[in-house]
């Protein structure tokens, strides 16, 4: 319990560090064509990646507060596989936003999960890293916790991706 209250500790502060730690933009695709539907809002660009703190030839790697991470470049999930969320605390006070996935979310979350132990998370949102979860358990529920730096932040990122 000590151990994984000082990880949720550490993770926060990491969050708290990194801000909203930019992410390395991706291939930009061209302009879709003007639809009918202009007044729609733009959806916001959501992903979720696996990263590690150990280092690997050839991944790409990314600053959180004063620790290098080294990421998988390829979305295990994305907006299309999320269908609720929440923004929740731990007993201790750490806000987090729970995420509950479709069918096909859930399949892709359990097979990297199951893959990926010792591992983190990170949700990307609009090419900024806004939370993460080291992965202790293969997450088989479709439904994933990420933490984030506080309760303001989690009520953005669930008003940022709705």
């Amino acid at each position: 319990m000590l151990k994984e209250k000082t990880l949720i500790a550490v993770l926060g502060i990491l969050i708290f560090l990194a801000g909203c730690q930019q992410f390395p933009a991706q291939k930009r695709m061209p302009p879709a064509a003007p639809s009918s539907s202009m007044n729609q809002p733009v959806q916001s660009s959501v992903s979720f990646v696996l990263a590690q703190t150990r280092p690997v030839a050839n991944l790409p790697t990314l600053k959180l507060g004063n620790k290098t991470v080294y990421y998988l470049p390829r979305a295990v999930l994305v907006r299309n596989d999320l269908t609720q969320m929440a923004v929740q605390k731990t007993t201790n006070g750490t806000s987090f936003v729970s995420f509950r996935l479709n069918q096909n979310g859930a399949n892709k979350l359990a097979s990297a999960t199951a893959n990926n132990k010792g591992r983190m998370l990170l949700l990307v949102l609009n090419n900024k890293v806004r939370g993460a979860v080291k992965i202790n358990d293969t997450l088989s529920n479709g439904v994933v916790n990420i933490i984030v730096a506080s309760e303001n932040a989690a009520e953005d990122i669930v008003q940022l991706i709705r």
